[in-house]
């Protein structure tokens, strides 16, 4: 269990651990004195990313479990990780690029470009394809946060909301500041030299509820533009997220390929505006289209992601208990889905159920695993009164969602309590009425996650599947960053001796048919 005990800060929440003094003119003046001295501290380098251009690269370790993605819930998977951090104060431009190979041999090489104050741009390096996000403006300061002359300049910008906190537990000093958000964070100072040494923040975390995200530098050293962390950590609710150590520290070059796009990658035109939560998709909001009787498909319930429900006589059932996602490299986390909570998609999937089929309760809510954008979202479903079907290694996952406390965005389950009801699935089980018919069927072995769960529907020869197969173009054949997974999906449909018509999916386009499976099976590459 989680030990944070929040205070409350201007109206909003801080992640110290322990209660602050009431604030006075002196407290303001005494931690604007501690980020002013540890400006003083940094030297040359306080000017990186505020008045002058730097580019930081880092290797070490991002670990799946701090983000609820590792193949078993929460148990750590560390994997090799590199990334790199250009900003260009003078131009308002910031690219990051990270990259990292998942355990399932899926390679996830990622490089978000804000070239301007307007545009956003998301570059999936392994499959080539180039995104237009909708938020621009605030993604730059989250973004260039992590510099530590950045960081403390923000925290000078708010003075009228900076206390100071009693010493923290090895005598450090300790300041809180609340954003133009409204966001809070305290920040850690070495008593000796002054410098930042760390800080933390709380934020809503699908399937954590309020966490402590913690980021903790490690040792100071020189580097061409002065003294710079050697690196850094980030934790959250304790659980190691990044492990990294700075191996490049300067300015950055015109020409780095981070800037932009690569050549042969299409950058779609802008988008249109995006609709307000709780309508979180992309251009023209989700929308319910009936695969065949009783079975609904919500596409784009948010950009890129889809959902199935099943009508029965008397009740339905949901695949997925889904939620946004939360960017943990910004300071503070930030959701891909502007206004969105950990709730919020699952309260539109659950609304979207009841305006379709208005008269029968959400009997069952069906995981396909226990990752955090396929399951995040499960309190709004229990809190309906519905019964969890996932596998067995998800259940720990689900009990602790269910329990962890929820009050910088109280949801259906925070106001109204309501127990957890789990039925394992480790074997084939059948949900039928009769005439309606739905199969969940575990898909073992495979390396994504334990407990991976297949729904079948046998009346339209259809699987609905996630993770594990994406619809691709089928003159170019599978992404070669996918094909390793969706070859296991493959063998797996061999040895089960099916033959689907129809695969639904989570992610991607929504629908792949025997073609595709055809196209897998037959070892076709991406050229």
């Amino acid at each position: 269990m989680k030990r944070i005990v929040p205070v409350l800060l201007a109206g909003v929440v801080s992640a110290a651990p322990i209660a602050q003094s009431t604030p006075t003119l002196s407290s303001m003046e005494e931690a604007r004195g501690v980020v002013v001295r540890a400006l003083a501290a940094l030297g040359p380098a306080a000017t990186a990313g505020v008045t002058d251009a730097v580019a930081v690269r880092g290797t070490g370790t991002f670990d799946l479990a701090g983000h609820f993605q590792s193949p078993q819930p929460v148990i750590s998977s560390p994997r090799p990780f590199e990334e790199h951090l250009l900003v260009d104060p003078g131009g308002q431009r910031v690219a990051y690029e990270s990259r990292y190979a998942g355990p399932d041999g899926v390679a996830h090489a990622l490089r978000w470009i804000r070239p301007d104050p307007e545009t956003t741009i998301l570059v999936l390096l392994a499959n080539r394809v180039a995104i237009r996000m909708s938020a621009a403006g605030a993604d730059f300061e989250r973004r260039t946060r992590m510099l530590p002359g950045v960081f403390l300049q923000a925290a000078l910008t708010r003075s009228a909301s900076l206390r100071l906190l009693p010493p923290g537990p090895d005598g450090q000093s300790r300041v809180s500041f609340a954003l133009e958000s409204g966001e809070a964070i305290t920040a850690e100072f070495d008593r000796e030299s002054g410098r930042l040494t760390g800080f933390a923040y709380l934020a809503d975390v699908p399937l954590d509820g309020d966490s402590e995200v913690r980021w903790t530098y490690a040792p100071y050293r020189e580097t061409p533009i002065g003294p710079f962390p050697g690196g850094y950590r980030v934790e959250v609710s304790g659980r190691p997220l990044k492990t990294v150590i700075f191996e490049e520290v300067g300015r950055p070059a015109a020409e780095a390929p981070q800037w932009s796009v690569p050549d042969g990658i299409v950058l779609p035109p802008p988008l249109p505006p995006r609709p307000p939560v709780p309508a979180p998709a992309g251009p023209g909001g989700p929308r319910v289209v009936e695969a065949g009787p009783g079975v609904y498909r919500v596409q784009g319930l948010r950009g890129g992601f889809h959902v199935l429900f099943v009508e029965f006589e008397d009740f339905v059932v949901a695949c997925e208990a889904p939620t946004s996602w939360l960017e943990l490299d910004e300071i503070p986390a930030s959701d891909v889905m502007p206004g969105a909570t950990s709730a919020s998609l699952s309260e539109t999937y659950l609304r979207l159920i009841r305006e379709t089929v208005p008269d029968k309760p959400v009997r069952y809510v069906v995981l396909t695993h226990g990752h955090g954008d396929h399951a995040g979202g499960v309190r709004a479903f229990v809190a309906a009164g519905a019964t969890v079907l996932a596998g067995a290694a998800v259940r720990p996952l689900i009990a602790r969602a269910v329990t962890e406390p929820h009050t910088i965005h109280p949801d259906a389950l925070a106001r109204a309590p309501r127990p957890l009801r789990f039925e394992a699935v480790t074997s084939p089980r059948t949900i039928t009425d009769g005439t309606q018919r739905l199969e969940l069927l575990p898909v073992e072995p495979n390396p994504h996650a334990d407990g991976l769960l297949a729904v079948h529907l046998p009346a339209l020869n259809a699987l609905y599947v996630a993770d594990v197969f994406q619809p691709f173009n089928l003159q170019r054949g599978p992404l070669p960053a996918e094909r390793p997974l969706m070859r296991v999906f493959v063998d797996w449909l061999d040895r089960a001796g099916l033959a689907p018509d129809m695969v639904f999916t989570a992610h991607g386009g929504g629908m792949a048919t025997a073609e595709h499976v055809a196209a897998v099976r037959s070892g076709r590459s991406s050229r």
